[in-house]
């Protein structure tokens, strides 16, 4: 699964997250993403909470707008906060 957070270090970047039911099901995930980037993923932030698995990565929406595209509204959004 793929979410958004629109918190970024600039406008045009949008922190989203990729959701796995099993570690092998998000190295997967994270495969098929940076095929979609062509490689420009940087993954970050891992964690196992409510039994599921996430990680985090910054895309560009200016650079990659099919990114959006794929979420179609199907996505649940999660709002993260930043630690201060």
């Amino acid at each position: 699964m793929l979410g958004t957070s629109t918190q970024s270090s600039s406008p045009a970047e949008i922190r989203m997250y990729l959701e796995a039911a099993s570690p092998q099901e998000l190295v997967s995930l994270q495969l098929q993403t940076n095929v979609l980037l062509m490689g420009q993923a940087d993954f970050c932030d891992f964690q196992f909470a409510d039994g599921k698995w996430y990680c985090w990565f910054l895309v560009n929406v200016d650079k990659h707008p099919q990114v959006l595209k794929g979420l179609n509204g199907t996505v649940t959004s999660a709002r993260r906060q930043r630690a201060r």
